[in-house]
């Protein structure tokens, strides 16, 4: 058996380097507990809301720091499924929930994997199939400047309900199984889940069938797309409770198609503002549907 010294001295030293990082966000952890306690009794309740709104933000971009600077984009995809969802129903092919390669939300033309391979500013950079017990195929995307990435996570659709119930924990501040994917090409590991910039829910609008008594409790500051129906209507407050930036949500009924995501995500990588982040998704609807982009700007909020 050959030995490559060389990848082992590396790999030690990536795994010093995280654990140094996660020595430091421990002691944060433990130093804003103390000082929270203190600030909760001088201050009273409304102000420490105003504080530790303030120390997340902080902590989030400190933990993007620790990852090298680059942002990762999140997007959870409940597959599109005839039998267990409150569809319009489709074709056989498209509306199998348990068949990512011809799911309409996924492997068709339109769904998220199939968008993006044949998008030229992003990169495949692996694809796992099975990675948890509820995801069918995960796939992860670099964009062409190097510095973002998209960790895309195909949920079987009978499983939408735990879909969703992920999608807020994440918002909430709190983790998922299997948050980061080991990349070989790029000799490191890309962190979604809790450590991801941007959250996004792809698919059937789950809370038109689906009732929750309650919620995650927790804040997390992220920014947030719902690309769904009238994700507006049933999204918007539950998004403002985890003080989360909503980027990018729909007014009416429409196809969730992927090509809205690749002209938002564009818009967010270059700073733009959330009308022109609003313009990008009408255009690249109204060119898939073939109506006016008046119409397709129409299906998305102005935020």
């Amino acid at each position: 058996q050959v030995v490559d010294s060389g990848a082992q001295a590396d790999r030690i030293h990536r795994m010093i380097a995280v654990e140094r990082c996660n020595r430091k966000l421990n002691s944060l952890q433990r130093l804003a507990q103390i000082a929270g306690r203190r600030l909760t009794r001088a201050l009273g309740v409304k102000s420490m809301r105003l504080i530790l709104g303030i120390f997340l933000s902080i902590f989030a971009s400190y933990a993007a720091l620790t990852d090298g600077g680059n942002k990762v984009i999140h997007v959870l995809v409940a597959l599109c499924d005839n039998e267990h969802q409150g569809i319009v129903k489709v074709s056989k092919d498209l509306g199998n929930g348990d068949n990512p390669k011809s799911n309409l939300y996924w492997g068709c033309s339109g769904g998220v994997k199939s968008q993006f391979i044949k998008s030229p500013k992003w990169k495949l950079l692996k694809s796992v199939q099975n990675p948890r017990s509820t995801v069918l195929e995960r796939v992860v995307f670099q964009h062409e400047s190097g510095k973002v990435f998209i960790v895309a996570d195909g949920y079987r659709g009978r499983y939408i309900k735990g879909m969703l119930e992920d999608y807020f924990a994440l918002l909430a501040g709190h983790t998922i199984d299997r948050e980061s994917e080991a990349i070989p090409a790029l000799k490191r590991e890309i962190h979604a889940g809790s450590c991801a910039s941007l959250i996004v829910y792809v698919g059937h609008n789950g809370l038109m069938d689906i009732e929750f008594k309650s919620f995650p409790k927790g804040r997390s500051n992220k920014e947030a797309i719902a690309l769904c129906c009238e994700s507006e209507q049933y999204f918007k407050n539950i998004l403002s409770q985890y003080g989360a930036k909503p980027i990018l949500l729909t007014t009416q009924l429409m196809y969730p198609g992927a090509m809205v995501l690749e002209g938002a995500f564009e818009g967010w990588i270059k700073g733009e503002s959330l009308d022109q982040i609003r313009a990008r998704a009408g255009e690249a609807y109204a060119r898939n549907q073939k109506i006016s982009v008046k119409s397709g700007m129409g299906i998305f909020s102005r935020l």
